[in-house]
């Protein structure tokens, strides 16, 4: 099978069908796509301001990462699982979605990104050039991510 069939199977899937007869599913998982999008994005600008050396000075950068790891855990689950529902709401459309295509690449990378540098956080304190690099690396991924999120909608 094609990844074009696989995109085709999900569109006509009994999921996809529930959710486009429904007036208000979209909808809902959109809200929920969105509320946890902000608690992700929330829960890391924390971690990357104090990277940047705004806010907070009165605690050490792996504290703050610390702390907000389990929300920032609860954001990307919450992404991630309505993005998957909404994704195959609308299967076949997204497979010629260049922002699609772009928030996918972005994604991965910034879950890369996440796993390996923000979870490094939670164990030691980096140099000073190191945090600067690191904070503006996450910002540019997940809220590039946003933003090609919000293209889908207009191409």
């Amino acid at each position: 099978m094609t990844i074009h069939g696989i995109f085709l199977w999900l569109d006509h899937s009994a999921l996809s069908n529930i959710i486009r007869a429904s007036t208000w599913a979209f909808a809902l998982l959109e809200v929920v796509h969105l509320l946890g999008l902000t608690l992700l994005l929330g829960t890391l600008a924390v971690v990357d301001l104090r990277l940047f050396g705004a806010g907070l000075q009165d605690q050490s950068i792996s504290q703050i990462a610390s702390d907000t790891y389990p929300f920032t855990m609860i954001g990307l689950l919450t992404v991630a699982s309505s993005g998957i529902v909404l994704a195959i709401s609308e299967a076949n459309r997204l497979y010629d979605s260049v922002p699609f295509m772009i928030k996918m690449i972005l994604f991965v990378l910034a879950l890369i990104f996440t796993f390996t540098f923000h979870r490094r956080l939670n164990t030691q304190e980096p140099s000073r050039g190191a945090a600067l690099r690191g904070g503006v690396i996450s910002l540019f991924l997940w809220f590039g991510v946003g933003f090609a999120g919000r293209g889908i909608a207009f191409f």
